[in-house]
């Protein structure tokens, strides 16, 4: 990004982003300092939208830091449609991935998500919904996988 656009900082990519997308009428961002507030107001005064090189790279890089998770893939499209017991086994999975890239992997989007769905779905506070061996489509058995996955979700679920 720094290739790229030089002085502009990784919350200016961030935000941009998120103002260039269609019906977008406001952008919301945490501020800690008063550095980060100045930062954050100066490239919205004259507000200039990502162009497609910017995002490209962007997508580009998002998809590398999806792999960089313990998992190792952007695309868990090959557990779509597997529920074990009801659960989603692609959502699972890429919310424990999502969270083991952050920068603090206990706090975050992705485990109000996995709340949510232990919620739907009926499931008291530590009952584990893993009922056996598991399978992808190719016939691996994903199952210890999913165990790491859950025990974690679980210990840090918000």
């Amino acid at each position: 990004m720094k290739a790229v656009q030089p002085n502009l900082s990784a919350a200016s990519w961030a935000i941009r982003f998120g103002a260039s997308l269609d019906g977008v009428i406001a952008v919301l961002s945490g501020m800690s300092t008063m550095e980060q507030v100045e930062d954050n107001t100066s490239y919205m005064e004259d507000f200039v939208p990502l162009f497609r090189q910017e995002k490209d790279l962007l997508t580009k890089g998002a998809a590398a830091f999806r792999k960089s998770g313990p998992l190792h893939t952007d695309d868990f499209g090959k557990y779509e449609g597997i529920c074990a017991n009801g659960m989603p086994v692609a959502a699972v999975l890429e919310a424990y991935n999502a969270s083991m890239v952050q920068p603090v992997p206990t706090f975050g989007a992705d485990l109000c998500y996995y709340k949510c769905e232990r919620y739907r779905k009926g499931l008291k506070d530590g009952e584990s919904w893993i009922d056996g061996k598991v399978f992808d489509k190719d016939g691996n058995d994903i199952t210890e996988m999913l165990a790491k996955a859950e025990k974690f979700l679980l210990e840090h679920i918000l």
